[in-house]
């Protein structure tokens, strides 16, 4: 049993009387100072009460009643404590001038009913009681505040506590370091699944369709030109994961076809399938990648002539915990995020349950949060200042705009983890550079689907060694849903495909 001697400031345990550390109990004594301050501005019976900031903490009746939100509070009290102490405020006829820490000033009224007001965006955006307030109450209170230094610790230890994202760097360098030998691995796993009926004809056999999407991932994995590229090529061919060697000529070819579009797709979706039993949110959105084509345009206001680049837009949808891309559509610049929402949605909901389906202002409509209610899910997407609550027949519309209204940091909490698009899509133009190389709009297509295919490939790695697992059995499950093709010839090389599960 311990007990506490608070006269003499002494711990007795066993009858063995241990002194507390000097430093220790000066900084419990100044943190007790501040408290005492705090509580002594906002004691009852004063202009400023403790019940008037519970009644009027959000002006919409809800009270805050979480330890995050206490905590906020608390250091808005600090905060006003600090700037009263650098005396920031000044009277000005009934009213008051508060210098913000910024150098911004801020104007604090008292409103007929005894409720202070303020001009600041703390207060009139979120409703809470700002810490320009607490520093005119502190001033009026007429209290003896601490030190500036004594104020400023007692801010660091309310600052709320981060958790850092750990890496487990031992696994991570593995990954990298093995990144291009299991690629090619992995590369040969999911294309050996493909399927071909080569039809019998004369002339020189034509390059299976596998050894071609392998030499086109190798080519963009390696971010050279396909000839450059050629040693990569080779060293896949002496390995036996491609059957013969592929020229440079042959990958541009099969890059242009608009037959490869479906299968890369479909080679997307199946890297992504390991990641079923951890994927329950997903994020969605679209960025441009550049080409190397340009487009005139005129500038009338000048009378001048500029180029600019044409871009491709991609739209995904990603798993928020690992970066996971699960569906993806490429479509031109100037397609709506909106009209690619179901696809990418359904083709996600086809291999994963989701639980909750993010995405930003762009896809805030009733037509796609009706879609995501009868999946079962729940749709985090923000509303625009112009939106109603009028359902029209959503009724999920109604429940989540109420949830965004009403309790906005829970709302946030669900969100924010919507930036994981972002992060996906910095890794993706980062790692394999976000201008194409190729000419045709078709080779530009299937170019984007590579370099997605080759960052679900280099996720998946870094998971493998993440969570020590094989990566033998892994698309097992999916064999029965990749398409089957046969490769002709006639007038230049066609593919011509039928699958059991169309993509």
């Amino acid at each position: 049993m311990i007990d506490k001697d608070k006269s003499k400031n002494r711990v007795t345990k066993n009858e063995n009387d241990i002194v507390i550390d000097p430093l220790e109990s000066m900084k419990s004594n100044l943190g007790n100072i501040v408290e005492e301050c705090i509580e002594c501005y906002i004691e009852p019976g004063s202009q400023y009460t403790s019940e008037l900031i519970e009644k009027h903490e959000r002006f919409d009746g809800k009270q805050k009643n979480t330890s995050i939100q206490r905590s906020i509070d608390q250091r808005r009290k600090i905060k006003g404590l600090l700037i009263a102490k650098k005396k920031n405020v000044s009277k000005s006829n009934s009213d008051w001038i508060v210098k913000g820490s910024h150098g911004a000033k801020h104007l604090v009224t008292v409103n007929s009913e005894g409720e202070y007001l303020c001009d600041c965006e703390d207060f009139r955006h979120r409703h809470y009681i700002c810490k320009h307030i607490h520093a005119v109450n502190a001033i009026e209170s007429g209290l003896t505040l601490p030190s500036v230094h004594v104020l400023e610790n007692r801010l660091k230890e309310l600052r709320p506590h981060i958790k850092k994202c750990t890496q487990n760097w031992s696994a991570y360098n593995k990954a990298q370091k093995k990144e291009e030998e299991l690629l090619y691995v992995i590369l040969n796993k999911i294309c050996s699944m493909i399927i071909e009926y080569p039809e019998a004809k004369r002339g020189r056999p034509t390059v299976p369709i596998k050894d071609a999407i392998f030499a086109m991932v190798c080519k963009v994995y390696s971010m050279k030109s396909g000839r450059r590229a050629a040693h990569n090529i080779n060293l896949a061919y002496e390995k036996e994961y491609i059957s013969r060697q592929v020229p440079p000529t042959t990958i541009s070819d099969y890059m242009r076809m608009s037959d490869i579009t479906p299968i890369l797709t479909g080679l997307i979706e199946l890297v992504s399938t390991p990641f079923i039993d951890i994927e329950r949110v997903f994020a969605m959105d679209s960025s441009g990648f550049s080409t190397s084509t340009y487009e005139s345009w005129y500038n009338f206001k000048y009378g001048m002539e500029s180029k600019k680049h044409k871009w491709l837009k991609a739209h995904i949808n990603v798993g928020v915990k690992t970066n996971i891309i699960t569906a993806v559509k490429i479509t031109n610049k100037d397609e709506p995020d909106q009209n690619k929402f179901e696809h990418l949605f359904k083709a996600t909901l086809k291999n994963f349950q989701i639980d909750e389906q993010l995405a930003d202002g762009a896809y805030c409509n009733r037509e796609i949060f009706k879609l995501i209610d009868d999946s079962g899910a729940k749709p985090f997407i923000p509303f625009s200042d112009n939106s109603s609550s009028k359902p029209r027949g959503v009724w999920i519309w109604k429940e989540m705009y109420d949830l965004f209204q009403e309790n906005k940091l829970e709302y946030l909490k669900h969100y924010d983890k919507r930036n994981n698009v972002e992060t996906t899509f910095h890794m993706l133009k980062t790692k394999f550079n976000g201008t194409l190389k190729s000419r045709s709009e078709n080779g530009q297509v299937n170019e984007i689907l590579c370099k997605i295919l080759c960052h679900n490939i280099s996720v998946l790695i870094h998971e493998i060694y993440q969570l020590n697992v094989s990566v033998d059995n892994l698309f097992q499950a999916k064999k029965q849903n990749m398409p089957l093709m046969h490769v002709v010839h006639n007038n230049g090389i066609h593919v011509n495909y039928s699958c059991a599960q169309s993509y």
